[in-house]
């Protein structure tokens, strides 16, 4: 890889103009280390944290493993954990539990919505009935959205989701024949607004 060059406008390194986010995708954890430290010496932008997939994906241990080595390897990169229950299938309780440990706050930049959601599970699992509960209603309430990520289409819904609170960037496919059907943005279009309708009562009531 060349060394990336600093932005003249931005301050962050680019590749002709562009910030650069590395994929880790490797034949073995190892690799995928030596990957990351490498993307973080040419001065990439991020990382996109690619799951074990060929021996012990399955493996909660073997992932956790795979994901600290890479961490690890570039702790001052900002990185995110691909994880599609359409191909990857990682545990997403591992992922909720990898974010909060120390030197990895960084790799996930976790919302309102899903902060909430990692400290009542946090809770629940110590004991409280409370917490629990309210895991539970929020877990049902996300669980239309959540589905997206199951099919061919979910990159398309998440970037139609992105368009609706107002990031423009993500309206353009590499594809142009690649779109959702009108009735497939307007039922997604429908279930954002329900859950933040339903968030925000929520939330206040939970307060």
């Amino acid at each position: 890889m060349r060394r990336l060059k600093e932005h003249p406008t931005s301050g962050s390194h680019a590749f002709w103009g562009l910030r650069v986010v590395v994929g880790t995708g490797a034949q073995n954890p190892m690799r995928a280390a030596v990957l990351a430290a490498h993307a973080e010496t040419v001065g990439a932008a991020g990382l996109m944290v690619i799951p074990r997939g060929l021996s012990r994906g399955a493996s909660a241990t073997a992932q956790h493993a795979h994901f600290a080595g890479i961490l690890e390897a570039a702790v001052d990169l900002p990185s995110v954990i691909y994880n599609s229950a359409f191909s990857t299938k990682v545990d997403t309780g591992l992922v909720q539990k990898m974010r909060y440990t120390k030197g990895w706050s960084a790799f996930l930049d976790p919302n309102q919505v899903e902060s909430a959601r990692a400290t009542l599970c946090q809770k629940a699992a110590a004991g409280d009935a409370t917490s629990r509960r309210q895991a539970l209603e929020l877990e049902a309430a996300l669980k239309v959205l959540s589905t997206f990520d199951k099919g061919v289409d979910l990159v398309l819904f998440y970037k139609s989701i992105m368009l609706l609170e107002g990031n423009r960037k993500y309206e353009h496919q590499f594809n142009p024949t690649d779109m959702l059907s009108g009735s497939q943005k307007a039922f997604a279009g429908h279930q954002l607004r329900l859950f933040k309708k339903w968030y925000a009562s929520w939330a206040a009531g939970k307060g």
